[in-house]
């Protein structure tokens, strides 16, 4: 396929990548401007870009619940974590056990949004600073 015709197509429509060629969905920009446009076109993504963080937060800024794609080991990086919480609140839930016991990073979600409460650890709901 054509690169620049591929970039015009996820730009309006982000899914389109998932007609693009293998070598297209492993092009930083296409997919970049796939998830800008549709959050769910990760899906369509090579591998090694929807582990990407970068990627994977655009992503996640146009939709939150591409988070349920994210690969566990990306959960690992606190940077992640704390820019995916900050986000949506919510994205908690998504997070691994040992991040919503993470008081920190339990209150940045909870700073977005007071319903992240549902997500949080049991451990910490008891906590008078939660």
């Amino acid at each position: 396929h054509d690169r620049a015709f591929v970039l015009q197509a996820v730009a309006v429509c982000g899914r389109a990548l998932q007609h693009a060629s293998q070598e297209l969905r492993l092009d930083r920009e296409a997919v970049l401007a796939a998830v800008r446009q549709d959050g769910y076109a990760l899906q369509f993504a090579g591998e090694a870009l929807r582990r990407d963080p970068e990627v994977m937060l655009e992503a996640v800024k146009q939709d939150g619940w591409t988070l349920q794609f994210a690969p566990p080991d990306l959960w690992e990086d606190r940077c992640f974590a704390a820019a995916a919480v900050r986000a949506h609140a919510w994205a908690l839930q998504f997070a691994p056990a040992d991040l919503r016991r993470d008081r920190g990073l339990v209150l940045a979600a909870l700073e977005c949004h007071g319903l992240a409460l549902a997500y949080v650890a049991g451990s910490l709901r008891h906590d008078r600073d939660v």
